[in-house]
């Protein structure tokens, strides 16, 4: 048995990435998976992957920016596994137009900020899932965050809303450890 066997994930952002490795991961372990993305092709291809594994997953299509889809996802779950256990609220972009304070335009600000922290902000406010959240917040975490590592100096929006999220430290690890 898995570590998270009988257990119910939902894992937003899972087309692609580190949404994708989760989702074929936590299957591995013994979830059933709710792949999530806003790309329904990509979250159907990822089940494919878990379910050519062995593993049970259903795909679901959602903006994980939009309060209605976040519902929507929550409730996948729990009608097609019977409740949620796990919510890994991966789903973020780093917009390619996002740089300092000065170049960042408003409207890409917007949807960075929408994506990554709103999404995280609407996913884990669904069924009061922001205990653990605020327990977090309240012993100051911090993110070592590889994504922004990597990222040309400045990703403005990016940074913020990963602080703005939790209300961690976010830190900028050397690019060459991941």
């Amino acid at each position: 048995m898995g570590r998270l066997a009988g257990k119910v994930a939902l894992i937003t952002g899972a087309g692609s990435g580190i949404g994708r490795a989760s989702a074929t991961l936590f299957a591995h372990e013994g979830a059933r998976v709710v792949c999530v993305d806003i790309d329904e092709a990509t979250a159907s291809a990822t089940v494919d992957m878990v379910v050519a594994e062995g593993g049970e997953a259903v795909a679901v299509r959602a903006d994980v920016s939009s309060a209605a889809d976040s519902e929507t996802m929550v409730q996948a779950a729990e009608d097609t596994f019977g409740g949620l256990h796990v919510m890994f609220n991966n789903a973020g972009i780093m917009h390619s137009d996002d740089g300092d304070a000065q170049a960042t335009s408003e409207d890409v600000w917007d949807l960075t900020m929408n994506i990554n922290a709103k999404g995280v902000f609407l996913g884990r406010r669904v069924r009061n899932l922001g205990t653990c959240c605020t327990q977090m917040r309240n012993k100051r975490s911090r993110i070592d965050d590889g994504s922004t590592a990597r990222a040309p100096h400045g990703r403005n929006a990016e940074l913020a809303s990963k602080e703005h999220t939790l209300g961690v430290d976010v830190h900028r690890e050397i690019p060459h450890i991941f």
